[in-house]
This record gives structure tokens, sequence and C-alpha cells, in this order.
């Protein structure tokens, strides 16, 4: 009976992969994957993404809004809320001018995947690049916003 058990063991370790050295690209596997570089939302779902270490959240409301909101033209919507120094946030549509709202009632930041600096994201007819400060967001007009800690400037 020993000898089964022993053999057992035996194979179980010989059939067992190694774990992961530090430099290889299983132990990056890990840090890379909580990285986003790029991510484009589906046209006609909603979607959220984080920028600036979680200080800016942006919420993509596709054509028609969702359950719980309707988009005022009832086209694609973009809002993006900062949160430090002080809480605020733009909404812009597919066309047109952003609009800057400085007291923000449902104050509700932020979820989705984190995008590291250098990053990009796509929705409907939004575009927005992500630096190491904040965001910079544009529609379909090529009209939109900046957003980081320093700067909140429609454009």
């Amino acid at each position: 009976m020993r000898l089964i058990t022993s053999l057992a063991v035996l194979a179980l370790v010989a059939c067992s992969p190694s774990a992961p050295t530090p430099n290889s690209p299983a132990a990056d596997s890990a840090v890379t994957s909580a990285r986003v570089d790029a991510t484009t939302a589906p046209t006609n779902a909603p979607a959220q993404f984080e920028a600036a270490g979680g200080n800016v959240g942006c919420d993509y409301v596709p054509a028609g809004g969702t359950d719980t909101y309707t988009t005022p033209d009832g086209g694609p919507q973009l809002i993006c809320d900062r949160v430090e120094p002080a809480y605020l946030r733009f909404t812009l549509s597919a066309h047109g001018a952003a609009a800057r709202i400085d007291h923000v009632g449902d104050a509700s930041c932020c979820g989705g995947d984190m995008l590291a600096a250098g990053a990009h994201w796509t929705g409907g007819p939004f575009a927005c690049a992500v630096t190491r400060d904040g965001i910079a967001c544009t529609n379909a007009d090529r009209r939109g916003f900046t957003l980081s800690r320093s700067e909140a400037r429609a454009s």
C-alpha cells in the first residue's frame, strides 16, 4: 500500500507545473491584466471606465438610454465625473458642445475598467485619450472636454 501511495505522490509531483519565475510571462500576467490600454464599448450597451487613478470616471449611455436613464436628446451620451479637488461633471452628446455641471446632485463616481495613461477608449461617437493626469474626450464634431485634477475645460 505504501508503494502505491508513494508512486501516486511522485506522479503528481512530476506532472505538476512549476511555479513561475519572477521574470516569466506568467508571473507578469497578474500585473498586466489590471492595466487596460484600449477598449471599445459596444454601441448599444452602457459602459463605465476610470482614469487618473480613479479620480475621473465616465459612463457611456447608448442611444435610447437605459432602464433607469434617458438621455436628453435620445442619442448616446458620455458622462464623466471628477472627484478631486472639487466634484464636477461633464456631459457630452454625439453633436454639440460639452456641458459642465459644477453642482452635481447624484455624485456617483467611479467604476469600470481602470485605463492606464496612454490608453484610448471609444464608444459610439465618442473617443477619449487618457493621460497621466486625466482624460480628454471628443464627440463626432470633435468637440469635448479635458478633465484632470488641475483642469476642467470644454473644448
